[in-house]
């Protein structure tokens, strides 16, 4: 029987071209991947900040468990080649993995990761450093959270004034840890407290950002759970109406925050009688929930719940 023929590569001219023209001189130099922090620092850096832009931009969009399957590969990877997991590049990679359980929450293992990233960066960075103030961020929204929010507002206290002598009153990330600190109020029934503080941080956002640039949304949305527990439901109703209305919130419909806003939402829809709309709403959410969270998920119970109790089960 004749030998198979072998088929050469060619070019788009139809050119052959020699299979062996990239290949490494045999006598040239040769990186094994557990040699790469010693002999390639630079490309090593490289590889870890973009592993964590495509974190934030898996988190971003909404999947955070995605987020942490990726991540958890690539901190996995980090220790086979013997990088220092104190290292400042590879404690970015490990505050997004306590960002992505959190997200999912993962609380008990979020609190107890954060615990440790954040020294190991106030001994890098010092403690008003920005990337310190992330950290402490997400540990205060963990502590948040878990119902401890007495404690979350102190903490975010501290951190928003660090933020506004680190960044200024109006930066983005102030304007976050402000809105936690909102929402640490708001869970302690201090509404007309929150309102204030909301309606000062949505006022500044519009002034540097678009009206439905995301975070704004999120701002309103909590404001929308105060103008809710204080009665003013028809406000709520409709303010919610808008923000699931604009384009930002049907790119991101699946994102945690936007079916946040869609539960709250279907407790507008139930207080003013349209239980109709209510039960169809509740079972998106539900749905999606159980999807990206679980069925064990806190988020995914609650919901659960709302709709038992509107169906009379």
């Amino acid at each position: 029987m004749p030998a198979a023929a072998t088929v050469e590569p060619v070019d788009r001219a139809g050119h052959r071209r020699d299979r062996h023209r990239h290949a490494a001189p045999a006598g040239g130099p040769r990186v094994h991947a557990g040699e790469l922090p010693r002999t390639r620092p630079d490309l090593l850096a490289v590889a870890l900040e973009l592993a964590r832009l495509i974190a934030r931009y898996i988190l971003a969009v909404g999947l955070p468990g995605q987020a942490e399957i990726f991540l958890d590969r690539c901190l996995s990877g980090c220790r086979r080649i013997g990088v220092d997991l104190d290292e400042r590049p590879v404690l970015s990679l490990r505050h997004e993995r306590s960002r992505s359980a959190l997200e999912q929450g993962h609380l008990a293992w979020a609190e107890e990761e954060l615990r440790k990233i954040i020294p190991a960066r106030e001994s890098l960075l010092g403690r008003e450093h920005r990337n310190t103030l992330a950290s402490r961020h997400k540990l205060a929204r963990t502590i948040l959270e878990q119902g401890r929010w007495h404690e979350a507002e102190q903490e975010l206290r501290d951190i928003v004034r660090a933020e506004f002598r680190v960044r200024g009153p109006e930066d983005r990330d102030t304007m976050t840890a402000r809105h936690s600190l909102a929402r640490a109020v708001v869970a302690q029934g201090r509404y007309a407290d929150a309102r204030a503080e909301l309606t000062e941080i949505l006022e500044i956002r519009l002034r540097h950002w678009a009206p439905d640039h995301f975070e704004t949304l999120t701002v309103r949305h909590t404001l929308d759970i105060c103008r809710l527990e204080e009665g003013q439901v028809k406000e709520a109703l409709g303010d919610l109406r808008e923000i699931l209305a604009t384009d930002t919130a049907k790119r991101q419909v699946q994102h945690l925050a936007m079916i946040a806003a869609r539960h709250t939402l279907a407790h507008c829809l139930i207080a003013t009688g349209r239980t109709t709309e209510a039960e169809k709403v509740l079972l998106g959410v539900v749905a999606d929930r159980r999807r990206i969270l679980g069925d064990d998920h806190a988020e995914t119970v609650r919901a659960e719940a709302d709709l038992r109790e509107l169906r009379g089960e």
